[in-house]
């Protein structure tokens, strides 16, 4: 097992929700080495409330569970955020699970049995994805500090090939007095 491909999950959190006790025993064990923590639950409605708490990058699921089963759990996680990522690993392959996973907006439909490099291979590419957003989220964050910067410190204002000010930030309407209000859109 290539190993270096899954370094990405060792910043992420996990949420992995399994009522056999056997199989989440060993699969949870299986696991914790790759991710930051991993948080377990029995069943959907205890995962669920694991997820309110923890709020874990993936959801990682069983389908039949005592008290919510996975795919109801899923549907409620997703209106509440509505990009998490969540993952059902279920030794059903029937269609009607199939179709309804798609309805929710699974992330990954995987039946079992199932390799652990298989696994963390679609837990992976989630990962990727996730830190992905999360530099965009950091670029983004950064930029609007660097532009909140310069219009505090710098004179910046914006004319268009007719010579009509466009914009303009407040340092140069206190140096120079002209007030932004007169300004036009940018175009």
């Amino acid at each position: 097992m290539d190993t270096k491909r899954f370094e990405c999950l060792r910043s992420l959190t996990l949420l992995y929700v399994e009522d056999d006790a056997d199989t989440r025993e060993e699969l949870a064990q299986m696991l914790q080495p790759w991710f930051a923590s991993v948080h377990i639950a029995d069943n959907g409605q205890t995962g669920l409330d694991a997820f309110k708490t923890f709020l874990p990058d993936i959801v990682l699921t069983d389908i039949q569970m005592p008290v919510l089963n996975g795919l109801s759990m899923g549907a409620l996680i997703r209106v509440q955020v509505p990009d998490q990522p969540v993952v059902v690993l279920s030794a059903y392959n029937d269609m009607e699970y199939l179709f309804r996973a798609i309805d929710i907006g699974i992330t990954q439909y995987i039946t079992k049995p199932v390799s652990l490099e298989k696994l963390l291979t679609k837990l992976s590419e989630i990962a990727e994805g996730i830190l992905v957003k999360r530099e965009q989220r950091r670029n983004q964050r950064l930029l609007e500090q660097y532009r909140h910067l310069v219009d505090r410190s710098a004179i910046v204002s914006k004319i268009n090939p007719a010579g009509i000010i466009t914009y303009v930030n407040d340092k140069f309407c206190e140096l120079s007095g002209y007030e932004k209000r007169c300004t036009q859109p940018a175009t």
